[in-house]
């Protein structure tokens, strides 16, 4: 039973852990201001 709920607490660490470092790697990598980024977005959504 411990084992088992270590596991799921390294998968859930793991999983906000890569969650982080998306975040992280998104807002580094992002190519336009945030001004600009909601107006696409918004057009994006406006499509559908």
């Amino acid at each position: 039973m411990a084992e088992n709920r270590t596991e799921m607490m390294v998968a859930g660490m793991s999983f906000l852990a890569g969650c982080l470092v998306g975040g992280a790697a998104g807002l580094l990598y992002a190519s336009q201001s945030g001004m600009r980024a909601r107006c696409h977005l918004g057009n994006l959504a406006g499509d559908g």
